[in-house]
């Protein structure tokens, strides 16, 4: 569920039941381009403490660089049975540069729907890490940088990848807000791809480790679960 224009607290803190529901699997947090790096850290200290009383104990999974704060909220990874992850900004962009770049295919059209026009030629849909804060860093090239001589000539000309970035018809017919630090569709998708992998792992190891602790001290739940406490 996402809120445009909020940072983590107070209001989204305080009412997350009301706001994310009672039956919470994963929580993002991903509010770096609303709180800057030199904010204090109250505010996601105090989301952390909220995400962690939930009587759900959902993953929290911070989008962020490296740093204090994240820091922060690992502070309670396990404490009550919540667990903390990074999914670190710079690794994810070199991660998104290693996929096909629709310039340098032979046909980009070949291309599975949310990897076509999804790479152009070292931008991402269309766009570039810039130093501007006001736009969260991420800028869209303009159109007199988008010639045929800088990028190559090829047919996935960013520009393409620009026009590509919000094409969501028929699934939705009213793709609003469309700027350039607001990730496209084929972005949401790969974060929450990487996101399902991840679960699936966790979710593999913990069957195991429960094959095993079942050999060890039976079958019992009761057991099993003081155990694990």
């Amino acid at each position: 569920y996402g809120m445009g224009q909020y940072s983590s607290g107070p209001e989204l803190s305080l009412c997350m039941n009301e706001v994310y529901g009672l039956d919470i699997d994963v929580l993002m947090w991903d509010f770096a381009s609303l709180q800057p790096k030199y904010e204090h850290l109250r505010r996601t200290v105090l989301w952390t403490n909220r995400a962690g009383m939930h009587p759900t104990r959902p993953i929290l999974f911070s989008f962020d660089t490296f740093g204090e704060r994240f820091l922060k909220i690992k502070e309670f990874d396990g404490i009550t049975g919540t667990g903390a992850i990074l999914m670190q900004s710079e690794a994810l962009q070199r991660l998104k540069l290693m996929l096909p770049d629709s310039n340098a295919v032979l046909d980009p059209e070949k291309l599975p729907a949310a990897l076509r026009y999804y790479h152009c030629d070292g931008t991402i849909e269309g766009a570039i890490q810039c130093e501007d804060p006001m736009r969260n860093f991420v800028c869209d090239l303009e159109d007199d940088m988008l010639d045929e001589t800088e990028f190559n000539g090829g047919a996935a000309n960013p520009k393409i990848c620009r026009k590509e970035k919000f094409q969501t018809k028929p699934q939705c017919m009213d793709a609003r807000y469309q700027v350039s630090w607001h990730p496209g569709w084929k972005d949401h998708i790969l974060k929450g791809r990487l996101l399902g992998h991840f679960l699936i792992n966790i979710l593999d190891d913990s069957l195991f480790e429960l094959e095993r602790l079942k050999s060890v001290i039976g079958s019992d739940p009761k057991h099993i679960l003081a155990h694990l406490e």
